[in-house]
């Protein structure tokens, strides 16, 4: 066992079924500090999945299981009963693994932030004026004003380009001469 979460416990074959689908098989093989930070990484979700899927269940947000067989089917679909149980054995993964994984996935997090937040927050246009009164010193500020010139540099001297400075001071004097 790696870590319990509410009497819920996230065994090492849980993270290691997770992080096989995340390491391509036909890539290079991560280094053993690779590999173990991904693993932590894998933990670390696991833990908050389990945290979340916890608070839905309270809440009833969870995912359905017709939900989740709708999705099983969707997955299902393209291959034949043999391909499919053939791409699970791969994985190293279950059907059982595979739906309890889609429920987690089907969990919207937004419908939670929606129900325990967004709906309890109510701003009202006159909060609005109120909030831009008070800050309005902070909302008017002048901005900064910039001249910006043009200054191009060529490799060569060019005839058509009448600069004083690039002037040499043999053409100075004979203007000044005139």
């Amino acid at each position: 066992m790696w870590a319990s979460v509410n009497g819920q416990d996230i065994k090492r074959d849980d993270v290691d079924k997770f992080y096989r689908t995340r390491v391509s098989p036909e890539g290079q093989e991560p280094s053993q500090e690779e590999a173990l930070s991904l693993k932590l990484n894998v933990l670390d979700e696991l833990i908050n999945n389990e945290i979340l899927l916890e608070r839905a269940k309270k809440l009833n947000l969870e995912a359905s299981d017709g939900e989740v067989e709708d999705k099983f089917t969707e997955l299902k679909s393209p291959y034949t009963e043999d391909e499919f149980q053939r791409q699970l054995k791969e994985r190293g993964v279950s059907a059982d693994d595979l739906k309890r994984d889609l429920r987690r996935q089907l969990f919207h997090p937004e419908n939670w932030l929606n129900r325990e937040v967004v709906a309890k927050i109510t701003i009202t246009d006159q909060d609005v004026g109120d909030f831009y009164k008070r800050e309005q010193s902070a909302v008017n500020v002048a901005e900064p004003q910039y001249r910006i010139a043009q200054i191009v540099v060529t490799p060569r001297k060019e005839p058509q380009v009448r600069n004083r400075r690039t002037t040499t001071p043999r053409m100075r004097r004979k203007r000044s001469a005139k």
